[in-house]
């Protein structure tokens, strides 16, 4: 699932003005980014992958049970999974989604991940982008 909003707060003194920022979670799964939206303002965009139980084949997806309409419990469930990464380098990613109102937060679950399934690599262990993840984030979003 793609989750992403534009939020109106600076990234903050510890970040370099005009730059994009990323994290990705160790073994994979979850991606964090942000950067300048204008003046004041931040894009942040979060990337969780499906998980595939090795054992059983079964899938699991983010938010599975959750509608994304109720978009406060969609705020609250993406907190609590960058909370569960345990680390404070994804504190930007928590303070951009925290700072957010939950009415503009946009999710939509890739078509290409659905139709190649949880394991987004071939069988020769070639990677495959798919969404925002295989672009660079637009340079309008830095222009004040």
């Amino acid at each position: 699932i793609n989750l992403k909003a534009v939020v109106p707060k600076s990234l903050g003194d510890s970040f370099e003005e005009g730059h994009t920022y990323s994290y990705f979670a160790p073994g994979g799964g979850v991606a964090c980014f942000a950067g300048p939206a204008g003046d004041g303002h931040t894009y942040w965009a979060i990337s969780i992958a499906d998980e595939k139980d090795e054992e059983t084949g079964q899938v699991t997806q983010f938010m599975a049970n959750k509608s994304n309409s109720d978009l406060n419990k969609v705020k609250l469930a993406l907190l609590d999974k960058i909370s569960s990464l345990g680390t404070d380098t994804v504190k930007f990613a928590s303070d951009m989604i925290e700072a957010t109102d939950p009415k503009t937060i946009y999710a939509t679950r890739s078509k290409e991940a659905q139709n190649i399934g949880p394991s987004l690599a071939t069988n020769d262990g070639k990677v495959v982008l798919v969404g925002d993840a295989a672009h660079a984030m637009s340079g309008a979003y830095g222009q004040n």
